[in-house]
């Protein structure tokens, strides 16, 4: 059930408009209806509740804002901006799962969300891509969730130029690499700075960690990769790491002297 207060609040626009209004100093009911484009009316009937929550009260100057009123302002504004970055970011929130990896509105400010059009199919393994090279020479931490040739070249490079990946597959991507890759997976169980890890479970959400940034890919029912979250922030980080931790937790080490090139039936 939603608080009655909250209900009063977003029950009218003009109800946040006179908050807004009154935050900037003491207005007389004229002065707010000037303001708002509103009629006094209108002005007269919401600042009644408003006196009546606590939220503002009457001087000789006009009205102001109490304690109460500025707190009430101040989480409304941090809920408006909550709800604009959720929906700078529905595409790529539209398609993530599980329900319990979904990201605290946090992780998202700051970050730039890249989505697959028609025009642009590739546009998210793109971004990836150019992020894994800006990271060129650093340690990386990747969940693949499916095999991509634009990405598959990053990561070569990075290798080339000295990054240590940890690479995490499930089976399904496993098969499509002994199928399209088994010389490339051969030789990279042999090479320095490349491990790699076979999960028991199906991977849904892609990962690229490096030291400096973090790139979150959810894919398609058809597992074709629709969108990336890329950012900075600590806060995508720390959701991230999570999420990277509990898939770890279900891996086992792949090896050349175990597996060689791995035989999944």
């Amino acid at each position: 059930m939603i608080p009655q207060r909250i209900q009063y609040l977003l029950g009218s626009c003009e109800r946040v408009q006179l908050l807004n209004a009154i935050s900037r100093g003491v207005a007389t009911q004229s002065k707010l209806a000037a303001d708002c484009g509103v009629a006094r009316s209108t002005v007269h009937r919401n600042l009644d509740g408003l006196l009546e929550r606590g939220w503002v009260t009457a001087t000789e100057d006009g009205y102001r804002l109490t304690a109460a009123g500025e707190s009430i302002l101040v989480a409304y504004r941090e809920f408006a901006e909550s709800v604009r970055t959720v929906g700078e970011h529905e595409p790529f929130l539209q398609q993530l799962e599980p329900v319990d990896s979904r990201p605290p509105a946090s992780a998202l400010v700051g970050c730039e969300t890249t989505v697959s059009t028609e025009a642009n199919p590739h546009a998210p393994s793109v971004e990836v891509a150019a992020m894994i090279r800006r990271n060129a020479g650093e340690r990386m931490r990747i969940a693949v969730i499916g095999v991509s040739p634009i990405t598959n070249q990053a990561a070569r490079e990075a290798v080339e130029a000295g990054s240590d990946l940890e690479l995490l597959f499930d089976t399904t991507v496993l098969k499509t690499l002994q199928r399209d890759y088994d010389a490339a997976v051969s030789e990279a169980l042999e090479q320095d700075g490349v491990t790699m890890r076979l999960s028991q479970g199906k991977i849904v959400t892609g990962l690229v960690l490096t030291d400096a940034e973090t790139s979150v890919v959810v894919q398609d029912d058809c597992g074709n990769a629709v969108a990336c979250l890329t950012g900075t922030t600590p806060e995508i980080r720390t959701w991230a790491e999570r999420i990277y931790e509990r898939l770890h937790e279900r891996t086992r080490l792949l090896s050349a002297e175990t597996d060689g090139v791995p035989t999944v039936g």
